[in-house]
């Protein structure tokens, strides 16, 4: 891991590098959409992730308000309506992340979660400015190596060349 960087800036902390430009934080975010570079036989995920340790806790304190404001009834009956929809069903539904991937970042069970689940798991609970306030980081991909990074930077006009 080993480099953090502020939205917008250019990491480029290449040998032989004279100077390092930044971007407005509000313009030249990186589209997450196109393909990644390949190389290792295996798909290295988005350019940009989080880390789970900050991710899974806040993920952690809305279930249990979740289940304080909604807790499942004991006398659950199936069949007449009264069908119990649990805190992380729900956040499948508001977000499109699938139940399993949610509950391996609310447990921690993996390190990094990718940008586009964390900004939908918070969107879904109203805590997406986490990620503007630096409140959870936002890194570069450590399955990418920084020249790599730094050329998707450079494609997406989030860094100027070097």
């Amino acid at each position: 891991m080993g480099w953090y960087y502020l939205r917008g800036e250019c990491p480029a902390r290449i040998a032989g590098s004279k100077s390092v430009s930044t971007t407005d934080a509000n313009s030249g975010i990186p589209d997450r959409t196109s393909p990644p570079p390949t190389g290792r036989g295996r798909r290295p995920g988005e350019a940009e992730v989080v880390l789970t340790k900050e991710l899974g806790p806040v993920l952690r304190a809305w279930v249990v308000r979740w289940l304080r404001a909604y807790p499942p009834r004991a006398n659950h009956q199936e069949g007449n309506g009264t069908e119990f929809m649990g805190p992380l069903q729900w956040l499948q539904q508001e977000s499109g992340v699938r139940v399993r991937q949610i509950s391996r970042i609310k447990n921690e069970e993996q390190l990094y979660a990718s940008l586009s689940h964390a900004e939908a798991l918070l969107m879904a609970i109203d805590r997406e400015y986490m990620l503007h306030n630096g409140e959870i980081h936002i890194i570069p991909n450590p399955s990418w190596s920084q020249e790599q990074y730094v050329e998707y930077m450079q494609e997406r006009g989030g860094c100027d060349a070097a």
